[in-house]
Parts: structure tokens; sequence; C-alpha cells
């Protein structure tokens, strides 16, 4: 993950100071040296904003992948802009997900049910879901509702029986 590059930040910045000072003579000669330099400003712009918006993507997809805490070496290469972002980013989707309970970290496409069958590869012991107590014996197998068991899928306790 490279750190944002403001050495290119600067560059533009003086390809602005240098399209600023043309010299021009006559009306004509202005005219076309500040449509230059306006272009210009405005491709920029969008060149920074693309590559901003890139950085943007590409830490929603770490946070999305990793959860709220990205590794030591990426915050590290962050400005203090970005960490904010990120920061604020994790809160909306904390108070998303306590406000209906559906974490959109974890939830990226809906399930297609909102029960599944597991078969338990271990003995797990007992369980309280919404339904009740489960017992989680070695080869049963259980009809859950998909975010309590997915956690357990996880952890290789259970896994998901096909179903076709």
């Amino acid at each position: 993950w490279p750190p944002p590059s403001s050495c290119q930040v600067r560059k533009l910045g003086g390809e602005w100071k240098e399209a600023r000072a043309v010299d021009a003579e006559g009306t004509d000669a202005l005219h076309a040296a500040v449509v230059v330099h306006h272009e210009s400003v405005l491709r920029n712009k969008r060149c920074l904003m693309a590559y901003q918006h890139a950085r943007t993507q590409r830490l929603m997809a770490l946070r999305h992948a990793l959860g709220p805490v990205l590794p030591t070496d990426v915050t590290e290469a962050l400005s203090r802009a970005e960490r904010e972002f990120v920061g604020g980013h994790s809160k909306l989707l904390r108070q998303y997900a306590k406000a209906t309970g559906v974490d959109l970290a974890t939830h990226r496409t809906p399930p297609a049910e909102a029960f599944i069958e597991v078969r338990c590869l271990r003995d797990g012991g007992d369980i309280y879901t919404e339904d009740g107590a489960v017992t989680l014996a070695k080869n049963s197998i259980h009809r859950l509702r998909r975010s309590e068991a997915e956690a357990l899928i996880a952890q290789g306790v259970l896994e998901q029986v096909k179903s076709f």
C-alpha cells in the first residue's frame, strides 16, 4: 500500500504556477493562455480526484475484507484524512449493524435463505439461539439461522450441508 504521493501533488501545484506565469501579449494570446491554464487546472483536479477515489475504494475494500483493524503497515502509510475516513466509515458500519442487525462487512450480498442446514464436524456443546438451546454433537445435522451458524462455520465447528 503506497503512501499518498505528496511529491506528485506538489508537482501539479508547480504546473499551476508555471501556467499562471505565461507572459501573454495581446487579447487573443491572453485569452488562449487563460483557457490553457484553466484546462490544465481542470485536468489536474480530475487526476487528483481519480487518485483519491482509487485510494478510498481500496481502503473500503480492505476494511470490509479485514475488519475494523487494518494492518499496521497500511495505517502507517495513510494520511491523517484517510485515517479519519476509515474511522468514520467503520463507525457508520457499526451504527448500521446495530440499528438493523445486518453486518455489511460480512453480508456483502443478501443471503438466499434465512435458515441453512449444517452438520457438526466435532462436538461443540450447547449453543443458545433465538429458537432455544441446540446441542452440537459430532455428525448431527441442524437447521439454524444463517447469522447464528456463520461464526461456527468459520471456526470449523459446523459445515453447511449442500442442498440441491
